[in-house]
């Protein structure tokens, strides 16, 4: 995360100086962990709801046409060797009909336009098809932009009712090995939308 980005801060729940509300369970090994950070008008029209509870994993809902919008931000670290369980785990407790999971998997895989796909990748594939999770980044051929140096191990999920009419590289820097991405989301049958810029990958921010 970019601690930077913060002021004060309260259990699960702090106020950013720019405008933030930031949903986390971070703890001593905080440099693991994951934040999600709301921006605070949105926060309070659509009755933010904090559901993190790992340092490595952050949650929120938000109220929205009716609807109630889970955002997840995942870390897997390089070295965990049982990743497949991580995962199978987050899915089975957090999962929810319209749910946007952003995700440094540190797993290759063509369908995130890795150049490879490695062991790691394949039983993610596998669980994927499990808990019917989509894969949202779009294809590199359908790209405009693509930022160098990314080794694409960066994931966007959504259930089956997620649909991202969006998703692109900004052009400007993230001051980070992971380039920023910027999607839109919204319900398969609904016209209310949310926009989202994901900038670390266990760092999302949301705003209307």
């Amino acid at each position: 995360m970019y601690a930077g980005e913060f002021t004060t801060c309260q259990g699960s729940f702090c106020v950013s100086s720019r405008g933030y509300v930031a949903f986390h369970s971070l703890d001593r090994d905080h440099e693991c962990g994951a934040v999600i950070l709301v921006r605070v008008s949105l926060a309070v029209s659509c009755r933010a709801i904090s559901r993190s509870s790992l340092n490595p994993v952050a949650a929120v809902d938000l109220h929205s046409c009716g609807k109630t919008f889970r955002f997840i931000s995942m870390y897997v670290r390089p070295s965990c060797h049982d990743s497949s369980t991580v995962f199978r785990s987050v899915f089975r407790s957090l999962l929810t009909p319209l749910t946007v999971i952003g995700v440094d998997s540190n797993a290759k895989s063509s369908l995130w336009n890795s150049v490879t796909t490695d062991r790691k990748g394949m039983d993610l594939e596998k669980i994927l098809l499990v808990y019917k999770l989509n894969v949202l980044n779009r294809n590199r051929n359908e790209l405009d932009f693509l930022p160098s140096g990314t080794s694409f191990l960066d994931i966007t999920l959504g259930t089956d009712d997620i649909v991202t009419p969006r998703c692109f590289f900004p052009t400007i820097p993230s001051l980070s090995d992971h380039p920023f991405i910027y999607f839109e989301i919204m319900r398969s049958t609904q016209p209310c939308s949310v926009r989202l810029l994901k900038a670390h990958p266990n760092y999302l921010t949301l705003q209307n």
